[in-house]
């Protein structure tokens, strides 16, 4: 009697399997207003893309590109300069409050005062702003490493080389990809 009762069961968790599927499909044909012609699954007119005002897109971008090049910048200075756990988190506080001025600045200038970024000037326009962006970035890298770092103008230099290239790399990566996958901004 066992075997007949498990059989049985396998047998009405098959028919739920083929069964529920139906009986869905069923009960959305047979709903009222189902004998409409049914609506097209895309719209018929493009949807118009939210938009953002330059200061808060600043914001936004602001956060994702201090959150890759903080963590590089520390990592950097730490290689550095040997730091102490204490002499990295001080690093970290004064690059964290220099670097978000600097740049949410920047981004605002170029937001504001900058062309219009089109499909066509997006990648020069990346270029531009990363190539300006480096000039104030190296100069407060080496304040940094010198007056934090402790290590010497030769060593300054060195790490703000690195810092440098790395921080290029971050920077023309997240303005590459708030292009592409950000909202359009209202100026």
């Amino acid at each position: 009697m066992g075997t007949s009762v498990g059989a049985r069961s396998g047998t009405v968790a098959r028919c739920r399997v083929v069964l529920a599927p139906a009986a869905i499909l069923a009960g959305l044909l047979l709903a009222p207003g189902s004998s409409q012609a049914f609506e097209p699954f895309f719209p018929t007119e493009p949807a118009v893309e939210p938009t953002v005002p330059v200061w808060r897109q600043a914001i936004y971008k602001t956060i994702t590109n201090e959150t890759m090049a903080n963590i590089a910048d520390v990592a950097l200075f730490v290689a550095f300069f040997g730091a102490t756990p204490a002499a990295a988190a001080g690093f970290f506080a004064v690059n964290i409050a220099t670097h978000t001025t600097v740049y949410y600045g920047h981004e605002l200038a170029w937001g504001y005062l900058g062309p219009d970024v089109t499909d066509e000037n997006q990648l020069r326009i990346a270029v531009e702003k990363t190539a300006s962006y480096r000039v104030v970035s190296a100069v407060r890298h080496y304040a940094l490493g010198n007056f934090l770092g402790g290590g010497g103008a030769a060593v300054s230099l060195t790490y703000t080389v690195a810092a440098e290239v790395v921080d290029a790399a971050v920077y023309f990566t997240n303005e590459t990809l708030w292009w592409m996958f950000g909202p359009p901004v209202i100026r």
